[in-house]
C-alpha cells in the first residue's frame, strides 16, 4: 500500500474584519495619522478597530510572555506605552525602515506591525521591544537585535574593475 502525499503551496487567506474597512483605511499615511491620535485621545471613525487590532495583537503578546514564564506584569508594555513606541517609530521597523501596518488585507502580511524583543530570555517588556516588520521579525529569530540591524542597513557597492 503506497500513499500519496500532495504538497501545496501556502494560501493567501484574507484576514476576517469585526467592522466593515474602508480600503482608504490601508493607507500608510492615514494609519499613522490614527497612531498619532490615539496619542492625543482624539477621535476617528476607524478608532475602534484600530484599537481593537492592537489591543489583540498586544494581549497576544501577553500570552506568549505568560507561556514561556517571562511576564512581568510590572513591566510588560501597556497600550499607552505601545502608542507611543508607534508613534515615536513613525510606525517604521526598526530593522528595513520599511513602513509597517496596523490594517493589513493577508493574514501573514509581511510588512504589518510586530513588537521584536531585543532580549528574547525577557518578555516584552516597555524597555525590550521595538517595532519590526513581520518579515524582519520572524528572519532575525534569535540573532543579536545589533548585528541584524547592521546586516539588514548594510548597503553594498559592486565595483566594475
Amino acid at each position: 500500500m503506497s500513499k500519496i502525499v500532495v504538497i501545496k503551496e501556502k494560501e493567501t487567506v484574507e484576514r476576517k474584519q469585526m467592522m466593515e474597512v474602508e480600503p482608504t483605511w490601508f493607507s500608510d499615511d492615514l494609519q499613522l495619522n490614527y497612531v498619532k491620535n490615539l496619542l492625543l485621545s482624539l477621535h476617528f471613525e476607524a478608532e475602534p478597530l484600530i484599537k481593537h487590532e492592537l489591543s489583540t495583537k498586544l494581549a497576544g503578546y501577553k500570552q506568549q510572555d505568560v507561556k514561556k514564564e517571562r511576564f512581568d506584569g510590572e513591566k510588560f508594555i501597556t497600550f499607552d506605552e505601545l502608542i507611543e513606541l508607534l508613534v515615536v517609530s513613525k510606525m517604521r521597523c526598526k530593522y528595513c525602515m520599511k513602513q509597517t501596518f496596523i490594517l493589513y488585507e493577508k493574514q501573514r502580511e509581511k510588512v504589518q506591525w510586530t513588537l521584536d524583543r531585543i532580549d528574547n530570555d525577557r518578555g516584552h517588556n516597555q524597555d525590550n521591544v521595538i517595532v519590526a516588520c513581520l518579515d524582519c521579525n520572524l528572519r532575525r529569530r534569535r540573532l543579536d537585535a545589533d548585528k541584524f540591524m547592521f546586516t539588514k542597513q548594510m548597503n553594498l557597492v559592486k565595483i566594475d574593475d
